[in-house]
């Protein structure tokens, strides 16, 4: 996998310096509690929102590193997401991943406006897309393909309609804090 050593904004460029791990050594890294503060994990997430309002997030199933965990769908980048010239393509991660997890495909008319949140030794890339379907219709394709699945990653989907439905147990810092922003400003 991936790991960054630098993040800096460049004007409207985020520039991010990754070098590559073993999977093992991202695993000790984290278990130890991100040890180097100049390390961080950075990835890239696809956010999705459902036409009623809702974000819709996986539940890590037990067989993973971050059992029972509930964020989106993402995935530390790899080799196979870098491209010519050595430039690492997150947007191509994120999507990826989230067709892989969810088995929907992003909107043609999908815009690239990102926000990025930092701490807890991870910069998350996230990008919101807005869906013309309801949570629940949502809802029920992702299950759809995740039973479809021989061995699906993912032991479920959650919905998230408010404050309320935050898990502080199960959910990392970096949605927490977006899905705070975002369900506050929803309310103003």
């Amino acid at each position: 996998v991936l790991l960054a050593r630098d993040c800096r904004i460049d004007g409207s460029t985020c520039v991010i310096d990754l070098f590559e791990v073993a999977y093992s050594q991202f695993l000790a890294f984290r278990l130890a509690g991100s040890p180097d503060p100049a390390v961080t994990n950075a990835f890239a997430a696809v956010v999705p929102w459902s036409a009623d309002g809702a974000a819709l997030l996986g539940i890590m199933g037990g067989h993973t590193a971050n059992a029972g965990q509930i964020y989106f769908a993402c995935g530390t980048p790899d080799r196979t997401d870098t491209r010519e010239g050595g430039r690492v393509d997150l947007a191509g991660s994120a999507g990826r991943e989230f067709l892989e997890e969810t088995g929907l495909a992003l909107p043609a008319d999908a815009p690239e406006a990102w926000v990025l949140v930092s701490g807890q030794s991870q910069h998350a890339f996230l990008l919101p897309v807005r869906f013309a379907e309801t949570a629940e219709v949502l809802h029920g394709r992702m299950e759809a393909h995740r039973q479809s699945e021989a061995a699906p990653e993912l032991a479920g989907f959650a919905i998230a309609r408010g404050l309320d439905d935050l898990d502080a147990a199960r959910m990392p810092g970096f949605v927490r804090a977006y899905l705070t922003d975002a369900f506050a400003g929803a309310q103003r």
